[in-house]
């Protein structure tokens, strides 16, 4: 399990929603070029584990490529009403490929991380995909001002929104 990750200590990293499992991401070259790729653990010659065939075609293949089509969200929110955002991700290369994207909205009114939503989705070669979800504002902030929501992964986008309304908030 891992405990130290670029600085971030204490915890398991990338622990996954079942129990029995962590997770560790990476960027790898694309397409990977190696004769025989594996995982090594660093300091040990004993430690390493060998892709799976299926592994080692799909990191062979050119990475899928996305570009951020349209971005949808609202000037202004009152804050405890939903920010309903929607977006559209096309998969601009000639491979399959699975998108994936985090977005970002500050909680200051709670010591806790930021509401962050992961989209994962599977995109064909030339296709698109639209995810539309709303985001809980009732943590943002304790006055009105804007926030900006923030998406970062396959795509990349900020948009400013001006939270008001913030009195009638528990």
């Amino acid at each position: 399990m891992n405990r130290t990750v670029a600085g971030h200590e204490g915890g398991p990293i990338g622990r996954g929603p079942k129990r029995d499992r962590s997770y560790l991401a990476f960027t790898v070259p694309s397409p990977l070029s190696a004769s025989n790729p594996r995982i090594q653990y660093a300091g040990s010659d004993s430690a390493r584990w060998s892709l799976p065939t299926k592994a080692r075609d799909r990191l062979a293949a050119s990475a899928p490529r996305f570009e951020l089509e349209s971005l949808e969200v609202p000037d202004e929110v009152s804050q405890g009403t939903p920010l309903s955002v929607s977006f559209t991700a096309k998969n601009v290369s000639e491979t399959d490929g699975q998108f994936l994207a985090a977005l970002y909205w500050p909680t200051k009114r709670i010591a806790d991380d930021d509401e962050s939503r992961v989209v994962e989705r599977q995109v064909s070669a030339g296709d698109a995909v639209t995810i539309s979800l709303d985001i809980d504002t009732s943590y943002t902030t304790s006055e009105a001002e804007p926030v900006t929501l923030s998406i970062r992964g396959h795509v990349s986008a900020e948009r400013e929104v001006q939270v008001r309304d913030i009195s009638g908030t528990s």
